[in-house]
């Protein structure tokens, strides 16, 4: 019996032990996110991935566009993605692979909402346009948005992929009602979302995408707007501000540029005695010319900058700079008299004659960059909330009001909302501590990564612990401003006492957040806030000081459609936004058959047989008088735009028709915008981009 079991336990070992084993065979057969991911992370780094893998996107439209777009976020490991279907009656487009094919249960302003619905279901002719739709998808009748949620979950397992059968009008519809009855309404909706994309919507005075433009303005949820209308293409970023840590090129980036004079220790030796006595430590009389040759460039610069305040002030002044072009001049010749080689050789002294200017033109303490008018704003700013003090009754005769949209926050906030709301409290906290760190200790923090220079090992190692130590003191040191200023801003932010307690502690710098304030002193240089236009600012020429679009209008003749014509792309602009009040007039987009015309389940082919050149005639003579009133509404210039000639006929030529070509091209530039907003990386789109598929051009221009 012994022997017998002694034989079973070998078996059950022997099982084990296979299990075990292919156990980790499966795990070695996954790759890890940062072998899977490693081409992006050189990109955006560790970091920059992780917001993105945090992110939870929403699509509303399963047309091409659309698909295309998110498709390029799916890749890349987006956290969650949820697919709405638009197509209902006053907000879809038509979908096809070519011209003259009229999708009429698309246009129809009329339809009942049964007919709204069999429209979201997979077609025949979006087999013509969209990849992720399949025969099969069509052969059993699959809801679209099912459809598109199960292959874009097949391109990445990581990725949670969704769908919700239902149409913009009727997700309106039923957050209206729910808000009524007291629970969250459409910007709490919107709220659980990191970027919304919506794809092939009009933007006119009743479209719902004009309402859900408003609720995401309100609550600062980022959208993007893109579409694709025949060999033309848009991208449309419409975020109230949009603010960037760094210039792209994952963690830190930007600081292997110097921000400031810290690197020639051009402070005064008090600030930072220990980099000064590494300076001093090098005497250029007793080296030979081959240790002169590997002096770094930064300690020839602090001596050749000590020396010249020797010679005009004898060196008692320690912030005296050379200003003029003459003591750069003097300087000049300080460093070509300790050459030792006549040959001039030395690459050290000729990296040293590059960098003057951080002797010349940057003073310590000084705000270079354009961070001087950013630390100016955050003066303003709560350290809790994010928002401006007189908002958030933080300065003490402030509303208190919630700007945010966010009505029903305080109770239940979504995980994307409060991720948003402490990302933009920190951001301005960190550039608000900015001038007290400078005003108490000279300059602004030190950055540990050092740029490259000719050096000796041993001195550009020792130089590298010197700026680290330092770069690890500056990061304590914000560290601390920065939890000092929040306790003082949360004793007068409403909206945090508003909040439940778990969420309040979620919105304080942490303990152990020196990794994270490490990062933002990393990225100071890269700071930047992007104010944009609200789509309506555009659409009804408010504010047209500050649109590119208008100036153009009035500075230009325009476009005229030609192909060696450089103004289309504004004219491409206003033209699809007199499309889209078209389609609120008429029930359909210019050069599509109107619905009286044909029965509501017309074939592709009696269609097309509706598509004449006298309705093309007809309709060019109908959208130009359109256009020239939307135009007005603009504050466009009639002149400056083109109301006439071939684009005008090209609009109407193409009825609205959705081609894949076009839309992968705007979809590209649709997911980039959005890993922008998602990353903080990188100068973001403000905050119109046209694409001309007939010249091949593009453009982006403030609208």
């Amino acid at each position: 019996m012994s022997q017998l079991r002694g034989s079973d336990e070998s078996v059950s070992g022997d099982a084990a032990c296979l299990e075990e084993k292919e156990k980790t065979r499966s795990k070695m057969a996954q790759p890890s996110s940062a072998g899977r991911y490693d081409r992006q992370l050189r990109v955006w780094g560790e970091r920059g991935q992780e917001l993105v893998e945090r992110a939870r996107i929403c699509l509303i439209g399963s047309s091409a566009t659309g698909t295309e777009t998110i498709k390029n976020l799916v890749l890349p490991g987006v956290g969650a993605v949820q697919v709405m279907d638009t197509q209902s009656p006053s907000c879809g487009l038509r979908s096809h692979g070519c011209y003259g094919a009229t999708d009429a249960s698309h246009t129809g302003a009329t339809h009942s909402t049964a007919d709204a619905d069999t429209t979201q279901i997979c077609a025949a002719r979006d087999l013509g346009s969209n990849f992720f739709v399949t025969e099969d998808d069509v052969r059993h009748g699959r809801p679209r948005a099912v459809a598109v949620a199960h292959w874009l979950q097949e391109l990445n397992d990581a990725v949670v992929c969704t769908a919700e059968h239902i149409s913009l009008d009727e997700l309106l519809e039923k957050l209206d009602a729910d808000n009524e009855r007291g629970k969250s309404g459409v910007e709490m909706w919107v709220a659980q979302f990191s970027v919304l994309v919506v794809a092939q919507m009009p933007f006119s005075e009743r479209a719902p995408l004009r309402r859900l433009a408003a609720a995401c303005w309100s609550a600062r949820v980022p959208l993007v707007w893109c579409r694709s209308y025949g060999h033309y293409g848009m991208v449309r970023v419409i975020d109230r501000e949009i603010l960037t840590y760094s210039g792209g090129g994952g963690e830190g980036a930007d600081a292997r540029q110097p921000l400031d004079a810290s690197v020639t220790g051009s402070a005064s030796p008090e600030l930072w005695p220990e980099l000064h006595a590494f300076y001093d430590s090098f005497d250029f009389a007793a080296l030979d010319s081959a240790a002169t040759r590997l002096v770094p460039y930064p300690v020839i610069l602090s001596k050749a900058l000590h020396e010249w305040r020797e010679k005009h002030n004898g060196g008692e002044d320690h912030h005296a700079f050379p200003n003029l072009r003459k003591h750069r001049t003097e300087l000049q010749q300080i460093l070509d008299g300790w050459r030792k080689s006549p040959q001039c050789d030395e690459e050290n002294f000729d990296e040293a004659m590059r960098k003057l200017r951080l002797i010349c033109d940057v003073r310590p303490g000084e705000l270079q960059h354009g961070l001087a008018p950013l630390v100016a704003d955050a003066e303003h700013m709560c350290g809790i909330c994010g928002e401006e003090q007189e908002v958030c009754g933080g300065s003490g005769s402030g509303t208190g009001r919630d700007v945010s949209g966010l009505k029903n926050i305080h109770s239940q906030p979504p995980e994307a909302a409060m991720h948003r709301m402490r990302s933009r409290a920190h951001y301005w906290l960190f550039l608000r501590c900015v001038r007290a760190f400078v005003d108490q200790f000279g300059d602004v923090p030190v950055t540990a990564a050092l740029p490259d220079m000719v050096s000796d090992t041993e001195s550009y190692v020792a130089l590298q612990r010197i700026f680290h130590a330092r770069a690890r003191l500056d990061v304590e040191r914000m560290t601390a401003l920065m939890r000092q200023q929040q306790i003082k801003d949360s004793a007068r932010c409403s909206r945090m006492r508003l909040l439940p307690a778990s969420a309040r502690e979620r919105l304080l710098v942490e303990p152990d957040a020196e990794q994270h304030v490490a990062y933002l002193c990393k990225s100071l240089r890269g700071f930047r806030a992007t104010r944009t236009r609200a789509p309506d600012d555009t659409r009804y020429g408010r504010h047209p000081e500050d649109s590119e679009l208008v100036a153009q209008s009035n500075n230009s003749g325009g476009g005229t459609g030609g192909e060696k014509d450089d103004g289309v792309e504004f004219a491409v602009c206003a033209l699809l936004f007199a499309a889209d009040a078209f389609h609120e007039l008429q029930g359909r987009f210019p050069g599509q058959p109107p619905l009286r015309a044909l029965p509501v389940d017309a074939s592709d082919d009696q269609q097309v047989a509706f598509f004449s050149e006298q309705l093309v005639e007809e309709d060019c003579a109908l959208f130009r008088g359109v256009a020239q009133s939307v135009a007005a509404q603009m504050a466009l210039s009639p002149q400056g735009v083109a109301l006439d000639g071939n684009l005008i006929k090209e609009f109407v030529r193409c009825g609205a028709a959705e081609l894949h070509t076009v839309a992968s091209v705007v979809g590209g530039v649709a997911a980039q915008e959005a890993v922008k907003l998602l990353t903080g990386q990188f100068q973001p789109l403000n905050n119109t981009f046209i694409f001309d598929g007939v010249r091949g051009a593009s453009a982006s221009f403030i609208a």
